[in-house]
């Protein structure tokens, strides 16, 4: 299938708010399924109604990390995309795989007015593909993290769902200045391996944003390292940076490698805002208008 085109504006309400159905989806890893029915149990409280996805079927997933074949996947994100009640696809959980089928899609079939995809780590891949395409991204807690999710960012997600109100975030402040731009990014790791692709996002212009899990500093600068040699740094406009978790070092040494291969970019940068790996993740519309303010540290609908 032909890549997704580079993106336009987005219609941020694809199908107007309130959001009332979510198709669950597994694009990436196998699913728990205590752990996605709890977070089931999430969404029904928030006064989404869950739709059954399908039959499911077909062949077995070709390894025990993948929630099942390209070509299923594939075929069942379109089919989604066409569901006639669903306001959202909600991808069950990361792990490893989104990225395998998206040359599957026949992208330029979707349809105008599509649910919007929920989601967040390796869900990154599809949530580049979808922004490239000109279509919103709701980055969000995956289900099967939505019961571990902490009481603001479930609130903030809520008033979303049923306003299409997007919460104003508050970090520290890295490098002074403010840029508008639309907001493309998600997890590091899956960014880096986004470059040279057809889906790899529209950086001129725009407020990236990153978190990652797991990554110990010199993962962490070599990625970066990458994203500047690539020049996708020094197109965009502005860096949010989310929560970077389970990295084995002092808070100290990461703002010192940030600032390193961050504040010379001469755009504006902010830290530590409460979205990414960990209890608090708020939402964020990728594809829509952000405003960065480097000097209050804060990252804001435009």
């Amino acid at each position: 299938m032909s890549p997704p085109p580079k993106s336009s504006r987005p219609d941020p309400a694809p199908r107007g708010f309130p959001l009332r159905a979510a198709a669950p989806f597994a694009p990436s890893g196998p699913v728990d399924r205590a752990k996605a029915a709890a977070g089931l149990r999430v969404l029904e409280q928030m006064g989404l109604r869950v739709l059954d996805p399908g039959p499911g079927g077909g062949d077995p997933a070709p390894f025990p990390y993948l929630a099942g074949t390209d070509a299923d996947r594939a075929r069942t994100f379109e089919a989604l995309c066409r569901h006639p009640e669903a306001d959202l696809v909600w991808c069950l959980r990361g792990g490893y795989g989104c990225g395998r089928w998206l040359p599957l899609v026949d992208w330029a079939a979707l349809p105008g007015r599509m649910p919007l995809v929920a989601g967040f780590s390796d869900v990154t891949f599809l949530h580049a593909a979808l922004v490239r395409n000109g279509r919103p991204a709701l980055h969000a807690p995956l289900v099967a993290t939505l019961d571990r999710t902490d009481a603001p960012s479930r609130a903030a997600l809520a008033e979303f769902l049923r306003a299409g109100r997007l919460p104003a975030l508050s970090g520290r402040p890295l490098a002074p200045g403010t840029a508008e731009g639309p907001l493309v990014g998600g997890n590091l790791a899956c960014l880096c391996h986004l470059v040279g692709t057809p889906f790899e996002p529209p950086w001129t212009g725009a407020i990236l944003f990153i978190e990652d899990r797991g990554e110990p500093p010199y993962r962490l600068d070599r990625m970066l390292t990458h994203l500047r040699q690539a020049g996708c740094l020094a197109a965009a406009a502005g860096v949010a940076v989310g929560r970077l978790t389970e990295t084995g070092a002092p808070p100290d040494l990461l703002r010192r490698l940030l600032a390193d291969r961050l504040s010379d970019l001469e755009i504006p940068v902010v830290t530590d805002l409460p979205a990414g790996h960990g209890p608090a993740n708020a939402p964020l519309l990728l594809g829509a208008p952000y405003r960065v303010d480097g000097t209050a540290g804060t990252l804001a609908p435009a």
